[in-house]
C-alpha cells in the first residue's frame, strides 16, 4: 500500500526536500563506524549516508541540520534500540533541514528505573524535523510507542508506523503517534497500523493539546485501544483539546470501547475539522465510526462517509457538555444499526446529511473507492474541502456528468481509474521542461478495459493538476506487448503546467459513455 523509496547517494541528494544546501557526505560505515559518530563529526548542510545493515544504536541529531539517510532503503537498514532507550531523538530545536528518511527503527523502549518514557521509536521535543519514508515497529512507551511529539512543527510523511505499543499504564495514549503540547505538526501519507494500547485512548493517533496539527492522507487501520473505564476511547484517532484539521484519511477495522474510527473529547472553544475522510468497519460498542462527546460545539464533521459495524451505531454524540457537533454532508450507513445515536439522532434530511449505504468497490479487500451511482458522489460540500483526494486526484470532478463539478463525500473522488504509462518504455519518467516539446502518455487497456475503443479523446487533460487541456493528439498502439491496443496520446508540454520538482502527471478525462475517469503516474520534470 505505500511504497518505501530505495534511494541510491545521488537521488538522495537530489530529493531531500526539507534538507539544507549539501555539504559534505559522511559514510557509515566506511567514514564513522557508527551513526551517532556519523552524526558527531557532522556539521550543518552535511547528509550522513548509511550503508545497509542493522546498527543498534539510540541515535540523537543533537540539534544539526543534517539528512541522516540510508543508502537503500528502510527494508536493508535497521537501527535497533536494543530496548534501552528511544531509537532517535530530536530535542535542540532541530528544524525541517533535520531529516530522516529510510530506515527500519525497532526496538525502542524508553525508560528510567522503574518509570517509562516517551516515544519508543522516535521523541520529538521542541524541535520540528522531516520523518520520511522509514518504517517504525516494534517499539514501546507508555504514551507515543511509535513517535512521540511534544511541542514543534515536525513532518512525518510517507512512513509505516505498525506494532507498536504501550509499556505501562496510563498517559496521553497514542500507540502509534502521540502528539501534546502546541504545534503545527504535520502527518501526511503514512500507514499507521495495528499499533495497541492497554490503558489510554488513541490507538493509532492521539492529538492532546496538540495545537493545530494536519493529519491528511493516512490509513489508520487494526489499531486498538483497551483498559478504561467506562470506555477507552478512539482506536484510530482520539482528539482532545485540539484544533486542526483532519482529512482525506482511510480510517478502517480500528476498535474501542467509544469512538472505533475516531473519538473527540473536547473543551469549550475548541475542536478540529474533521473532512472528507472515510471512517469504515471500526468495532466499538459506542460509536463506531465516530464518538463525540463534552463541550463539542466547535467539532465540525463534513463531507465523511461513516459506515457502522453490522449492528452498531455510526456516529454517536453524548451529552456531556449538552451540546452537540456541527454534522454537514456526511454519510453515516448502519447496516443493521443506527445511523445517527445520542445528542445526534435525527441528522440524517438535515443540513445535506444522508444516511445510504455508499456502495464501495471491495471494502473486504480494502478497496473504499465507490462504484457508479453511489449516493456520495457529487454529494459534498466545498466548505474548506481538500483540493485533492487520498490519491492525488483534483477535487471536485464532476462524478456524475451532468455538467457541474462537486465535491464527493469521502476520501475518494469518484472516477474510473486507469492504468497510465508516462512515456512509455522509459524509466524514470523525466521531462524537461526545454528539452521536451511535448509528453506521450500511455492509457493501458485491460481484459475489461479498451482504451482505444471507450476513451472520450476530446475529454482528455493531462498535466501537473489534471485540469491542463494539453492534448495534442492520441493514436492507438501495444506499448507493453500484452496484445492489447492502448491508447497512447501526445501533450503538450507547454501547456501542462509542470514546474521543476513535480513528481507526478495527472490525467483527466471521461469514456465514451459519459463516465469520469482518472489515472496519475510518477515524472521526474528537470529544466
Amino acid at each position: 500500500m505505500l511504497k518505501i523509496v530505495r534511494l541510491l547517494v545521488g537521488v538522495v541528494l537530489a530529493t531531500l526536500p526539507y534538507a539544507a544546501s549539501a555539504g559534505k557526505v559522511i559514510h557509515v560505515p566506511a567514514d564513522q563506524p557508527t551513526v551517532q559518530m556519523g552524526i558527531n563529526a557532522s556539521v550543518n548542510g552535511d547528509m550522513v549516508l548509511v550503508a545497509p545493515g542493522t546498527y543498534f544504536e539510540n541515535i540523537n541529531f543533537e540539534g544539526k541540520a543534517i539528512a541522516v539517510a540510508s543508502e537503500l532503503g528502510s527494508n536493508k537498514t535497521i537501527i535497533d534500540g536494543g530496548q534501552i532507550g528511544t531509537v532517535v531523538t530530536f530535542a535542540s530545536g532541530e528544524g525541517l533541514a533535520s531529516v530522516l528518511r529510510g530506515f527500519t527503527l525497532q526496538n525502542g523502549f524508553p525508560s528510567s528505573g522503574a518509570s517509562c518514557g516517551q516515544g519508543g521509536g522516535i521523541n520529538i521535543t521542541g524541535a520540528s524535523p522531516a520523518i520520511l519514508e522509514n518504517v517504525i515497529r516494534n517499539n514501546s512507551a507508555i504514551e507515543g510507542g511509535g513517535i512521540f511529539i511534544n511541542g514543534g512543527s515536525p513532518v512525518i510523511s510517507g512512513n509505516v508506523i505498525t506494532n507498536n505499543n504501550q509499556s505501562c499504564g496510563g498517559g496521553i495514549g497514542g500507540a502509534g503517534i502521540a502528539i501534546f503540547s502546541p504545534g503545527s505538526a504535520k502527518i501526511l501519507n503514512n500507514v499507521i497500523s495495528r499499533n495497541t494500547l492497554t490503558s489510554a485512548n488513541g490507538g493509532g493517533i492521539s492529538l492532546f493539546s496538540a495545537g493545530t496539527p494536519t493529519v491528511s492522507g493516512n490509513v489508520i487501520s487494526q489499531n486498538t485501544a483497551t483498559g478504561l473505564f467506562p470506555c477507552t476511547q478512539g482506536g484510530g484517532v482520539y482528539v482532545s483539546s485540539s484544533v486542526g484539521t483532519i482529512a482525506n484519511n482511510l480510517i478502517t477495522a480500528n476498535s474501542a470501547g467509544c469512538g472505533g474510527g475516531i473519538a473527540v473529547v473536547e473543551l469549550p472553544n475548541l475542536g478540529p475539522l474533521v473532512i472528507n475522510n472515510t471512517i469504515a468497519n471500526n468495532p466499538s460498542p459506542q460509536g463506531s465510526g465516530i464518538y463525540s462527546d463534552n463541550f463539542d460545539a466547535q467539532v465540525r464533521f463534513s463531507n465523511n462517509i461513516i459506515v457502522a459495524a453490522s449492528g452498531q451505531v455510526a456516529v454517536f454524540c453524548g451529552n456531556g457538555g449538552s451540546q452537540q457537533p456541527i454534522l454537514s454532508f456526511n454519510n453515516a450507513f448502519a447496516p443493521g444499526g443506527t445511523a445517527y445515536g445520542g445528542n445526534c439522532a435525527g441528522q440524517a434530511g438535515v443540513n445535506g446529511n444522508i444516511s445510504a449505504d455508499p456502495l464501495f468497490n471491495a471494502p473486504s479487500s480494502g478497496d473504499y473507492h465507490v462504484k457508479p451511482g453511489s449516493p456520495v458522489i457529487d454529494a459534498g460540500s466545498s466548505k474548506n474541502a481538500p483540493g485533492r483526494d487520498f490519491d492525488g486526484l483534483p477535487r471536485p470532478i464532476d462524478g456524475n456528468r451532468d455538467g457541474n463539478a462537486a465535491f464527493d463525500m469521502g476520501a475518494y473522488e469518484f472516477a474510473f481509474r486507469v492504468k497510465i504509462n508516462i512515456e512509455p518504455g522509459v524509466s524514470p519518467n523525466t521531462i524537461s521542461l526545454s528539452q521536451n516539446p511535448q509528453i506521450p502518455v500511455a492509457i493501458l487497456s485491460s481484459a475489461s478495459f479498451n482504451a482505444s475503443a471507450v476513451v472520450d479523446i476530446t475529454s482528455l487533460k493531462f498535466g501537473a493538476t489534471g485540469r491542463e487541456a494539453s492534448l495534442a493528439s492520441c493514436v492507438a498502439e501495444d506499448v507493453n506487448g500484452d496484445g492489447l491496443p492502448d491508447l497512447v496520446c501526445t501533450f503538450n508540454t507547454a501547456q501542462s503546467s509542470f514546474k521543476v520538482g513535480d513528481k507526478r502527471g495527472i490525467l483527466i478525462g471521461a469514456t465514451i459513455l459519459v463516465a469520469p475517469l482518472a489515472g496519475i503516474d510518477s515524472v521526474v520534470i528537470v529544466p
